[in-house]
This record gives structure tokens, sequence and C-alpha cells, in this order.
């Protein structure tokens, strides 16, 4: 919130149109193991609740754009309670798979290319339908 305030103090921009992504690493259901995780997406989320931002700023949910498979393997035995790694290991499909779909395991969502193109997508088409209000 401060952020943006300050952005369109700097740029004397007062109705200057933000998109905030909030954080999605390691899923949707990781809110429920992870209370830190939930308390950082909160406070992302919350700008869109700000009544000075209304029609200028808007938060995009991140974490329903990850592959869900990519997500249960990278979280399984945690997040993924239903599989454990150590008696199901990852198939050789599976390993495939995270090689095609993956360059930085453990970080930056994984190095998933196809979150980050899904997620340009998102953040353009929310920052048309500001614009077009």
């Amino acid at each position: 919130m401060h952020l943006i305030k300050d952005l369109r103090k700097e740029f004397k921009a007062p109705d200057m149109k933000s998109v905030v992504g909030v954080m999605g690493v390691n899923g949707v259901k990781v809110e429920e193991v992870n209370i830190k995780q939930k308390e950082v997406r909160e406070g992302q989320r919350f700008v869109s609740t700000v009544p000075e931002f209304k029609g200028n700023v808007q938060a995009i949910e991140s974490a329903p754009l990850l592959h869900p498979d990519i997500i249960a393997i990278k979280s399984a035995g945690w997040v993924n309670k239903e599989r454990d790694l150590k008696t199901q290991p990852e198939t050789p499909e599976e390993k495939a798979m995270l090689q095609r779909a993956t360059s930085s395991p453990g970080f930056h969502d994984n190095g998933e290319g196809r979150f980050f193109i899904l997620l340009g997508k998102a953040f353009a088409e929310a920052m048309l339908e500001m614009t077009k209000k």
C-alpha cells in the first residue's frame, strides 16, 4: 500500500494504475500449513480492499496459475501430505516433466515458464480492465 502511494507521489500520478501479484510459491494449499505465507498473501491481497485504490489497484492471485502436477511433487510430504517421496519417489515421467517444465527448483516458482506466461497475461488483463474504466 505504501509503495503504491509513494510511487504515485513521486511521479505526480495520483490515480496511477497498479497490479500486485499475490505470492504463489508452493501453491494454493500452502496457506493451510504455513501461517507466515498466509499472512504475506493476505497483506498483498489487502490492496484490493483499500477504498482509495478502488478501480485502479488490483491484486492478482498467482498460486492457481502454477501447474498442479509440479506443485504436487514439489510440496510432497508437507503441503501435499498424500505423497511421501521416500515411499513414492518421482517416476521417470515426473522427472522428465520437471526437467522440461522447470529451471530453478525451489526458487521463483521452480522456474516454471508456463507460470510466468500465465502471470504476465493475468497482469496485462488486469491492467487493461482498469484502463477501460
